[in-house]
């Protein structure tokens, strides 16, 4: 029988685990779920890139034959699932544990660079604490040329204040 297993943090353990769990359990429903998009680095290559021998992040993630293993890799050749969040997990946690297929937590600092993350099919509901950076984002998309967006004005916390909870 199917199993749906969660394998928490993305760096290292977390997805040799996934890995060998799909391997055993090809049917299964395997997602990795981390606070950040850097996932699948070697911790023992961190020294380097602190000493600057090497420059860029990315190549953490890069196997000895140059196959970088971030969120496409383990969801295209894997078959298993990468959730992504980089706000604070506080704040994001509920959310993407209630709405996990739905939820897609981008900053909106860092959404220019994460640009390729956003879906293109599907009408975005941009939501923030207080729906002044939803909004920013909402600029930025249209300015990039995703305008299939609306941004709930005053966000979390007027919902809350209307009595609505979302989690």
């Amino acid at each position: 029988m199917p199993k749906n297993v969660v394998v928490i943090g993305a760096v290292a353990l977390g997805p040799k685990a996934a890995c060998r769990f799909k391997r055993l359990e090809p049917d299964s429903r395997v997602v990795m779920v981390d606070k950040d998009h850097l996932i699948s680095y070697g911790g023992c290559g961190i020294p380097y890139f602190i000493s600057g021998d090497v420059s860029d992040p990315g190549q953490l993630q890069e196997t000895s034959f140059h196959m970088l293993r971030d969120k496409e890799f383990f969801q295209g050749a894997k078959d298993i699932e990468v959730f992504l969040d980089c706000r604070g997990w506080g704040n994001a946690e509920p959310f993407v544990e209630k709405y996990p297929d739905h939820w897609k937590s981008i900053p909106q600092d860092e959404l220019r660079l994460r640009i390729a993350e956003v879906p293109k099919d599907k009408k975005l509901v941009l939501i923030c604490n207080t729906g002044v950076r939803s909004y920013e984002a909402q600029v930025t998309l249209d300015q990039m040329g995703t305008g299939d967006t609306c941004n709930l004005q005053g966000g979390v916390a007027a919902l809350k204040k209307w009595g609505l909870d979302l989690v």
